[in-house]
């Protein structure tokens, strides 16, 4: 609750400058709880919110702006273009997570064979059903693989460019604002293409929103200030002129965090040798990173789960399926399988590390917990005992030799207390 209240507060603009700390903060302590179930769009997150806090994010629509013109202090707000050491650090993360993530695509899927996409559509975790139509195309994919692994490169070098910024930085941003919308519209891949979308907005230049018609600018602004305004009519103005942002002081220790960041991204691609005494530092700043989406090559196998249950009526289900009679054929749907995404990276990080029993326990006795919780009422439908399997199913090209699935069991537990204990002591 504490982090959506300043996640609001945020949005809101109101004490930019603590907000940000505050969630920054609370989203770094959610994400140590939490390893297992994180994706490359929260180590993103983590990275845009830390270079934030040198950014006067509140400069344009916000209530702490609205509380300075109450006081009669337009004039020394944040100039319209915005260039400092925070500014530079932040556009540069983004860059960074592009150019780092095409350095780690060297396989031949990537180059010489181009079926790179193919298998990335191809695997049913992720898949959405446009994903599906799409690798009917293989031919298709082969061209969209290169363009897709060119743009990774050659987008961010638009996003800066010095020739013709305007419309150029533009297309930059608008080339790979369609990337990333079509990466939500084909795969299931949780929040990660619209924290991205929401990153590339800052490379709009002015170029763009001088030639937004002034009739919706003013429509818009109003929708903005209009509410802003009824906000800040019940608070007290602020007691300071805005300042520059960052403070000077503060320079040398953005330098030095973004000379670790990029140091740290080139020991991930083995160029440098990363000294482990400075590894503690990205850890408490949680500016640590890998950018290896489908890297090196998009994986060849996809895993489907059954979590198979027996009731008191010795019925067995699958808790995979809502309480489904199981069935061992595949879901119509892997990616409908799941819960959500998160659920999805723990289950592939139990099969990863399935020598962990603790871990694959630990789910079960919850699962265990919950069903006999939620049919307690039903004596006859509460469970007795969970298995936890895992079924690899090979990603295969339509002229490749057809590979069996293969099935692992990731545990085998016993939801009754005194048989587990009487299990233990024989």
């Amino acid at each position: 609750m504490a982090a959506a209240f300043f996640a609001l507060l945020l949005i809101l603009g109101f004490h930019t400058r603590l907000t940000v700390f505050m969630s920054w903060v609370l989203l770094v302590s959610l994400h140590n709880r939490n390893p297992m179930i994180l994706q490359g769009g929260d180590t993103f997150l983590r990275g845009l919110l830390f270079w934030s806090l040198f950014v006067p994010l509140e400069a344009g629509y916000s209530i702490d702006n609205r509380l300075r013109d109450a006081l009669s202090l337009r004039g020394t707000s944040a100039p319209r273009q915005i260039l400092n050491p925070g500014t530079f650090a932040l556009c540069a993360q983004i860059i960074m997570m592009y150019w780092v993530t095409a350095a780690y695509k060297s396989g031949v899927e990537w180059h010489s064979e181009g079926t790179a996409l193919f298998y990335a559509l191809s695997n049913e975790e992720i898949a959405l059903p446009a994903a599906k139509i799409l690798t009917g195309f293989p031919h298709i994919l082969r061209y969209l693989t290169h363009f897709v692994y060119g743009l990774e490169i050659l987008g961010p070098l638009l996003l800066v460019s010095p020739i013709a910024p305007g419309p150029i930085r533009t297309l930059g941003v608008l080339l790979l604002i369609s990337f990333h919308l079509g990466i939500a519209i084909l795969m299931k891949l949780g929040l990660f293409p619209f924290i991205d979308i929401a990153s590339l907005l800052l490379f709009l230049p002015s170029w763009f929103w001088d030639r937004v018609p002034a009739k919706i600018k003013s429509n818009c602004s109003a929708m903005v200030r209009t509410p802003l305004d009824a906000l800040t009519r019940h608070l007290p103005p602020v007691l300071h002129p805005a300042r520059p942002y960052p403070p000077k002081p503060f320079y040398p220790f953005i330098l030095f965090a973004l000379i670790y960041v990029f140091a740290y991204n080139l020991s991930t691609l083995q160029i440098i040798s990363f000294p482990k005494s400075l590894k503690p530092i990205g850890n408490f700043l949680s500016i640590h990173q890998r950018w290896k989406m489908f890297s090196r090559s998009p994986a060849k196998i996809y895993h489907w789960f059954a979590i198979t249950a027996t009731q008191n009526n010795n019925i067995t289900i699958d808790l995979m399926r809502n309480g489904e009679k199981l069935n061992w054929a595949p879901p119509p749907s892997v990616a409908s399988s799941f819960k959500n995404y998160r659920w999805r990276k723990y289950l592939d990080y139990l099969m990863k590390f399935r020598s962990k029993k603790k871990l694959s326990i630990a789910l079960a006795t919850f699962l265990c917990k919950e069903w006999n919780h939620a049919h307690s009422a039903s004596p006859s439908k509460q469970i007795s005992n969970i298995r936890i399997y895992a079924t690899a199913q090979p990603i295969l090209l339509a002229n490749k030799p057809v590979n069996k699935a293969k099935r692992y069991l990731l545990t085998s537990h016993s939801c009754n207390k005194k048989a587990r204990r009487t299990k233990a002591g024989q």
